[in-house]
């Protein structure tokens, strides 16, 4: 394929994104839309994760990866068949995730101390609330797709089979099934993470 004509688009739609309408991608929760206007084209990302708008498609893909919606594999599938930007952010991936991790522990970190030291006044619960949930998915979700690749998608606790790290997070979270030895994975991944116990 001629890497000039290999676009975001098409690229998407080559790692599993299918075409909902015209010009819009979708794959789970992520959808992605090419708008036009004034013969400008601008990138729409709406993610569990955020989403925003993007005047290029390096910057659009860039947004994707930052919030989960295109992964690894993904991007190694991209450059192979010729885009350009895919290998950019391959290069780059490890130190993006890096980034990604560092801030979420330091804002959760920086929440946690601010908590201590008004612990007699009233603490907004909602503010804990968003910081909790981005931290659990940008953080978290991340170090349990590191336990998903190392034990060929199963849980390392009872050998059940998953394809995402949200779906382990609420399988250990939530199930009866060996109830301890789950909260104590999970325990043994905050800690590692926060140096917190949760």
């Amino acid at each position: 394929m001629n890497p000039q004509k290999v676009t975001l688009f098409k690229a998407l739609l080559h790692v599993g994104y299918l075409r909902v309408a015209p010009r819009t991608l979708s794959r789970g929760n992520n959808l992605v839309q090419l708008k036009f206007s004034d013969g400008t084209g601008k990138w729409y990302i709406d993610t569990p994760f955020g989403g925003g708008i993007y005047s290029s498609s390096k910057d659009a893909l860039h947004a994707l990866v930052l919030r989960f919606a295109v992964d690894v594999e993904d991007l190694k599938k991209m450059a192979e068949i010729g885009f350009t930007y895919a290998q950019e952010e391959l290069d780059n991936y490890e130190k993006t995730i890096n980034k990604i991790e560092q801030k979420s522990t330091k804002a959760f970190m920086d929440f946690m101390k601010e908590e201590k030291k008004n612990e007699n006044e009233n603490i907004d619960r909602s503010t804990l609330n968003d910081i909790l949930r981005e931290f659990k998915k940008q953080v978290v979700f991340s170090r349990l797709e590191k336990e998903l690749e190392r034990n060929n998608n199963t849980c390392p606790v009872c050998g059940k089979e998953f394809f995402s790290s949200a779906s382990l997070y609420n399988h250990a979270s939530r199930t009866s099934n060996m109830k301890e030895a789950h909260r104590n994975f999970l325990m043994l991944i905050m800690n590692e993470v926060t140096g917190l116990t949760p």
